[in-house]
């Protein structure tokens, strides 16, 4: 029988128990079929006879951890150190059988070459996939706004981005390093000033969730900054202390307007208090200058009552003054008259 026909009986063979077959009798339609998708390739010694140049280019264009699995038949032309040592390194994956090869054996050889193909290939795309999540997640924790670091139970920094290095250049918790921790001022809830060891550093890594801490902290070029820190532990798969988290995260324009309403409030409350102040007075002044108007138009009501009274008196004194006047021009009064 042919090569060619024993070819064809293989693939129809291989058809029969379901696996998708291609069937190419020359190198270079073999190169061009080479892809991700080919889970083995069955290289007959004919085809293998001479070199491989274009299989192997098209090998070295798959992706990493992407090698396909050869399947090589020997009909025993030559010594299997021959075969090997003619193959590119492209095919670094392959087993050799011998012909003429029982169905039985070529089947199980070609379904564990699959089977160990496609964990293989979920392997590594689970490792891709890993690496592009690291990958991901590094350069969210390098962009992000705000401080963020893992330290050891030592307080040392094991991982931390360019924020968090920036207030802590040392890659050592301020409560850990006495040298440092002058340039940090913690305060409690209350505003009280609290020790090194009352800080979030310490805390979390005694087991302590922590959240929004103030500090005022001092660069070294000078100046003061609000910073807010929150801690949480960590624990290995043993549940064994292994560190904590550290976010550090600047409030200082947060913490200036809450010092500039604060300060406007007060400045506002003392104003609103000198202003009623003034008016207060201003109104006692108005009440006392009513008073005195009062007073005085009661002194004037009463002295013009005392005129009209006076008046009155006078205007009598008159016509009583006339009476006798009259009286003593006549000898006897007019008949009805009466002195006023």
């Amino acid at each position: 029988m042919r090569d060619s026909d024993k070819r064809r009986e293989l693939a129809a063979l291989l058809a029969a128990e379901g696996y998708s077959v291609g069937l190419y009798t020359d190198q270079t339609s073999l190169a061009q079929r080479i892809d991700e998708t080919v889970d083995v390739v069955l290289l007959a010694d004919e085809l293998a006879a001479g070199p491989l140049d274009n299989l192997s280019a098209a090998l070295g264009q798959l992706p990493a951890g992407g090698a396909i699995p050869f399947i090589l038949l020997d009909s025993g032309t030559e010594p299997h150190a021959v075969l090997r040592a003619r193959l590119p390194s492209a095919i670094s994956d392959f087993v050799v059988l011998e012909e003429p090869v029982g169905p039985a054996t070529l089947l199980s050889c070609l379904a564990t070459c699959i089977q160990l193909h496609r964990e293989r290939l979920a392997r590594q795309r689970q490792k891709s996939a890993q690496v592009d999540e690291r990958a991901r997640f590094e350069r969210l924790i390098e962009n992000l706004p705000v401080g963020v670091c893992f330290i050891d139970t030592d307080g040392n920094t094991l991982l931390s981005n360019p924020k968090y290095d920036e207030y802590v250049p040392n890659r050592k918790i301020p409560s850990a390093a006495p040298d440092r921790a002058r340039r940090w001022v913690g305060l409690d809830s209350q505003g009280q000033v609290i020790p090194p060891s009352q800080y979030v550093g310490a805390r979390a890594l005694r087991g302590e969730q922590v959240n929004d801490q103030d500090y005022r902290y001092y660069p070294e070029n000078g100046g003061e900054r609000w910073l807010r820190l929150s801690g949480v532990p960590l624990y290995d798969n043993t549940e064994q202390p292994m560190g904590a988290a550290v976010v550090i995260i600047d409030v200082d324009a947060e913490r200036r307007s809450e010092e500039m309403l604060r300060e406007f409030n007060q400045q506002l409350e003392q104003e609103v208090e000198l202003r009623t102040q003034a008016l207060q007075q201003a109104l006692d002044q108005l009440t006392v200058e009513v008073q005195e108007r009062s007073r005085a138009e009661e002194q004037l009501r009463h002295s013009q009552k005392m005129d009209a009274v006076g008046q009155r008196h006078r205007t009598r004194l008159q016509q009583h003054a006339d009476w006798h006047h009259r009286c003593a021009g006549s000898d006897s009064p007019a008949p009805g008259y009466r002195p006023p």
